[in-house]
Order: structure tokens, then C-alpha cells, then sequence
């Protein structure tokens, strides 16, 4: 009896430990995706997507305008840090060409004034009231994102570089509505401050929860390719006025980059062609004796007969 108490004492020691360790590697803090290394990247292409909020595949990052203890848009998130300083952001280039170095670093006290945003200064700090931050007139973001493809676990990749919050505003002179992008941000450098932020992926299904880091990582967000990375810098809508021949191209390059996955699967695994004819079977050999008695049975028939 007492040799089982102190099994039992062991075991229940060993269960807590356990417990203790699972919840010690629950609380770590991984990364959420794996960094890109230059050296190890043999084939890369930049793509530009524009993120509309209005698609339920991206309302995740609008909702909610209003921030809870828990849960707030992504816009609010990336203009605290960058009122804090807490984050570089950089200008927005006429072109649209991002540049991320010292030379292009913008002052956030700039953007504020350029795009009319009321803020007060005590002490050096900014200081910008809840209902005057414009979040929910940003209703569209620029992604810059680079597919490349990794000789280290040889595959297929989509690593999210960078954003650029839009402002979408009606004009008094035209039926179409303004653009106002504000500036860009790279991405590695917001990715530890939203690893917390619960996000809903998809609004067609509103019980699917996941982070916001874990959302750009898995690359659930929805957007129309609007320029690949050339010499020129010249986006899509330069080269192709017609909606048609635009919606075709970009189709096209969609299709190039999946096409750049496929080498990347099992080269041993051929699926199964449903088309394909099937080679007609061979009669299985018999033996001699067996010939005979399948010959003669047929000549007992006929002479019965």
C-alpha cells in the first residue's frame, strides 16, 4: 500500500512538471514567420496589391474602428507607434516607389500636418485625441509582398514587406473618391506589436479567429495585383488603360505565380488522369493442362448437342 501511495505521489509530480512545461512554451514568444535570407533565395518577385476593406476577406484589419481592451483595427495600432515613435515610417513617394533608408525617414508631426490631422505637443510628445485619428476613413492599404523561392526547405513562399495606409475621401469636384496615402511602414517592424491582436480573417464566417500577425503570415488577406516590380517603376493601369486587357494581365501574372509553386510539390507523386485510357488487360497465362480442358469442353457441348 504505501509502495502505491508513492506511485501515485510520482506520477502526480510528473503530471504538474508537465503542465508547468506546456504552459512555460505557450507563453514564448515564437515568431510568426520565418525571416527571408537573401543568400538562400534563388528566384523572387515583388508584388503590389491594393487591400480593399470593404472585402470581407479584409474587414478584419478595419474592425473595430473603436478599439477595445482587447481587439482594435489596424490602422489604430500603426499610428500609435508612429505618434510614439515607437516605429520609422516612411514617405510616400509620388511615383509610389517606396525607398526604406534615413534619407526617406518622415516625420510623423509632418503627416499629421499635411493631411490636416488636429494634435497637441506637451514636452515633446504628441499628442493626438482618439476621435481625431482617422481610422475610419482608411479604408484601403497598399501591400507590398515578395514571393521567392527558398533553397533552405526548398519551397514556395509569401513574405509580407510592406503597408502603406490609404485614406479614401469624397471630392467636391469629381464622382470618383480621393486617394490619400499617408506613408509606408515595413512590415518586420510591426510584426511583434500585433502578434496579440485577435482578428476575424473572413466576415463570411465570423467564429474563425485567429492574430493579426498569423493573418498577414498565412496570407489570408484578398487583393488585385496593381504593379510587379520593374525597371520603370510603372504600375499595371499605366500600361494598360482598358479595364479588360488590366483584369487580363493581372489574371496573368496570377497564374505565373502559382505556376512558380508547382515544380515545388513531390516530383514522385504524379496525380491520377482521369482522362488518360487505361491499357487493355492481358489474359493471365495457363498451363498446358489448362489450355486442354478448356478446349475439349466446348467439343463435349457440341457433340451432346
Amino acid at each position: 500500500m504505501k509502495r502505491l501511495s508513492i506511485v501515485l505521489l510520482m506520477a502526480a509530480f510528473a503530471a504538474g512538471a508537465w503542465s508547468q512545461n506546456q504552459v512555460t512554451l505557450r507563453q514564448q514568444n515564437f515568431p510568426t514567420a520565418l525571416p527571408m535570407v537573401e543568400d538562400n533565395v534563388e528566384w523572387q518577385r515583388d508584388v503590389y496589391r491594393e487591400l480593399d476593406l470593404h472585402d470581407d476577406r479584409n474587414a478584419g484589419l478595419y474592425c473595430p474602428v473603436e478599439p477595445s481592451k482587447i481587439q482594435q483595427g489596424l490602422f489604430m495600432k500603426v499610428f500609435q507607434l508612429a505618434v510614439s515613435r515607437i516605429i520609422p515610417i516612411y514617405r510616400y513617394n509620388i511615383d509610389g516607389n517606396e525607398v526604406f533608408n534615413d534619407a526617406t525617414r518622415a516625420d510623423i508631426k509632418d503627416i499629421l500636418v499635411n493631411h490636416q490631422i488636429f494634435f497637441q505637443e506637451e514636452n515633446g510628445q504628441i499628442i493626438v485625441d482618439k476621435d481625431d485619428i482617422p481610422a475610419s476613413e482608411v479604408l484601403t492599404y497598399y501591400l507590398k509582398e515578395g514571393v521567392y523561392f527558398d533553397l533552405t526547405n526548398n519551397s514556395y513562399r509569401i513574405r509580407v514587406l510592406a503597408l502603406c495606409p490609404v485614406i479614401i475621401a469624397e471630392d467636391e469636384f469629381s464622382d470618383e473618391p480621393v486617394r490619400y496615402p499617408l506613408f509606408w511602414v515595413e512590415y518586420k517592424d510591426i510584426e511583434p506589436h500585433i502578434k496579440d491582436i485577435p482578428i476575424i480573417p473572413d466576415y463570411r464566417n465570423g467564429m474563425l479567429r485567429m492574430t493579426m500577425a498569423d493573418y498577414f503570415t498565412l496570407n489570408k488577406y484578398h487583393g488585385e495585383i496593381y504593379k510587379v516590380a520593374n525597371a520603370f517603376g510603372y504600375t499595371l493601369r499605366q500600361k494598360f488603360d482598358n479595364d479588360s486587357t488590366l483584369k487580363k494581365e493581372q489574371e496573368r501574372i496570377e497564374n505565373e505565380l502559382k505556376a512558380v509553386r508547382k515544380p515545388t510539390y513531390n516530383t514522385y507523386y504524379k496525380p491520377a488522369n482521369p482522362t488518360k485510357q487505361l491499357p487493355e488487360r492481358k489474359p493471365r497465362r495457363r498451363w498446358p493442362w489448362q489450355k486442354k480442358n478448356v478446349a475439349t469442353e466446348p467439343e463435349k457441348d457440341s457433340q451432346n448437342n
